[in-house]
């Protein structure tokens, strides 16, 4: 875990979660999970998305595998965006913890193989999500496939 978390939650309260999220993560997968959760600005997460992928704009989530597809052992990295998770948690009324670990989730799901590109990928998705996000005893707030 990298960046700063002010605002979102207590260190220990992450660390915490995190490490219930790779264990559950390391079922889904069938093996060891080890996944580093970059937390960033929307500056900062801009550069990246413009960087890697091309897109020049903020984003909640960009994901980076660093293993091979079937791989035993599941490694990648996540940049999350703070300030897109404080934005949109104000305007829907959760709290920005809640936002970012949905995009910690959603970005774990991508590393997993999940899309979200189509209608029925993003089903697929949003019903992985709220298990995963279940499993935790975290609310799933977008609570509704459309709202994403």
């Amino acid at each position: 875990m990298v960046g700063s978390l002010r605002g979102l939650a207590p260190r220990r309260r992450v660390l915490e979660d995190l490490r219930r999220l790779a264990s559950v993560l390391a079922a889904r997968h069938g093996g060891p999970v080890e996944i580093e959760v970059a937390t960033m600005s929307d500056a900062e997460i801009r550069r990246v998305n413009r960087r890697h992928l091309g897109h020049d704009w903020a984003t909640d989530v960009v994901s980076f595998p660093l293993s091979a597809p079937g791989a035993p052992r599941l490694v990648g990295t996540l940049a999350v965006s703070r300030d897109t998770a404080r934005r949109e948690a104000t305007t829907r009324g959760h709290s920005p913890y809640d936002e970012w670990m949905l995009y910690v989730v959603h970005g774990s799901l991508h590393l997993l193989g999940l899309d979200d590109g189509a209608p029925r990928e993003r089903a697929r998705m949003r019903r992985a999500e709220a298990a995963v996000l279940s499993a935790l005893g975290r609310p799933h707030v977008y609570g509704r496939e459309e709202e994403r």
